[in-house]
């Protein structure tokens, strides 16, 4: 019997697309390490992403738990790799 499966491996490290609601502040922006910083949309509609590498599920964590200490709405995580 040949199966195939799918796995998604979440040890070791991952890059990482975050969106969040609002306008991303650069005193945060330095906390978050090496992710890159995009924002779309209208002054008070702004969607801010980060994208780059996270070392593991741990660092990933750190990442949200700041954007949560700092009261943005997380719209989105993707593992892009």
């Amino acid at each position: 019997m040949n199966t195939t499966t799918h796995e998604n491996k979440f040890t070791g490290p991952a890059t990482y697309q975050i969106s969040v609601q609002g306008n991303i502040v650069n005193n945060l922006i330095n906390r978050l390490g090496e992710m890159e910083v995009s924002k779309t949309g209208l002054a008070n509609k702004t969607i801010s992403t980060l994208t780059g590498n996270v070392q593991d599920q741990s660092a990933l964590s750190g990442i949200l738990n700041t954007l949560f200490d700092y009261r943005y709405t997380v719209i989105s995580v993707l593992k892009l790799n």
